[in-house]
């Protein structure tokens, strides 16, 4: 789907033409009346280019879920309601109703710019984020946006457009920005050694940790050739990741590396990935709505790993790709 604006109003000759898609809508509304058991009622307004409302699709994203509430519109509806357990969301909006343009609409900084100053510049198409608690909205956390949703910025641009088709499974193939990611084939290692060396535990403080190493030490290096990887718990679902160079025995215990959360809601294999036959290590962990993913390379010479990349996608989005 394309953020780009359609200039073709044609499509409103079959606006006549809508009563199976306002029988679903209707039904669609009527089951979304059973709340989920603690939700907050939230009423929206829907605007749309030159002043016809189609029937439309309203989405409500939770941010500290992966959750996507929806709600159907019928033709001429301005206004909407979602029940929604408390929680942080944003909104977004695509017409439903056979011949309208196929573009997005939502509530950003730009379409609560307009409610103040018609005139203005309003510019800015960040997503406005609604708080939402037991009673309601409670505010929006984007500077001074009103907490009532107004999708209202039509069409938004492609980058979101791109963004809403990811989290409505529009689209599944990697992007160009996944596709310019680094593979472990770009960055080749050879081993050189076999036997475990005398090891130095100094980077470990505490004679604890350095204990736990010692019972989970690996019997052979397993990255960039000559580096062995350990993981010693740090918590019920986090690891302190371990690099030993077989070379030298030097054990290191890099921050980037440290009190990893093993949170990844799906693929939760590929949270730490590594090879023996590349530089190249990858770690992933979720943060707030989103899968961040961090590329790191081993530099034999200084003995040290130094991140190269680093990429963010929606967790629907990390999830709906093939596993690695």
């Amino acid at each position: 789907m394309s953020g780009a604006r359609s200039q073709a109003p044609a499509w409103r000759e079959a606006a006549g033409n809508t009563a199976a898609a306002n029988l679903v809508a209707a039904l669609l509304a009527a089951a979304a009346l059973a709340a989920p058991a603690g939700a907050a009622t939230v009423e929206g307004t829907l605007s749309f280019p030159g002043g016809f409302l189609p029937a439309m699709n309203v989405y409500a994203r939770e941010l500290d879920g992966t959750h996507l509430h929806t709600v159907a519109t019928r033709e001429s509806q301005a206004a909407f309601k979602l029940d929604l357990p408390p929680g942080r969301y944003t909104f977004f909006a695509e017409p439903s109703q056979a011949g309208a343009p196929q573009i997005y609409g939502a509530y950003t900084q730009a379409a609560a710019c307009r409610l103040h100053d018609a005139q203005g510049p309003c510019d800015d198409h960040a997503l406005v984020i609604v708080t939402v608690g037991a009673a309601g909205p409670v505010a929006g956390e984007n500077h001074e946006a009103p907490s009532a949703p107004l999708i209202a910025d039509w069409p938004v641009p492609d980058d979101l457009a791109a963004e809403f088709d990811q989290l409505l499974g529009h689209r599944t193939e990697p992007s160009v920005q996944e596709l310019g990611a680094p593979r472990f084939s770009e960055y080749p290692a050879h081993a050189d050694v076999a036997t475990q060396p005398v090891l130095d535990y100094t980077a470990l403080h505490s004679p604890e940790r350095q204990q736990h190493l010692r019972e989970a030490l690996p019997v052979a290096p397993a990255f960039a050739g000559d580096v062995a990887v350990a993981q010693l718990a740090c918590g019920a679902a986090c690891v302190d990741v371990i690099l030993i160079d077989w070379k030298t025995g030097k054990v290191q215990a890099p921050e980037a590396l440290a009190q990893v959360p093993r949170n990844l809601p799906c693929r939760g294999d590929e949270t730490l990935l590594f090879r023996r036959d590349s530089r190249l290590l990858s770690l992933s962990r979720q943060r707030d709505a989103d899968v961040v993913t961090q590329y790191f390379l081993w530099k034999p010479d200084g003995v040290s790993l130094v991140q190269t990349a680093e990429y963010r996608r929606p967790v629907e989005r990390f999830c709906s790709l093939p596993a690695l």
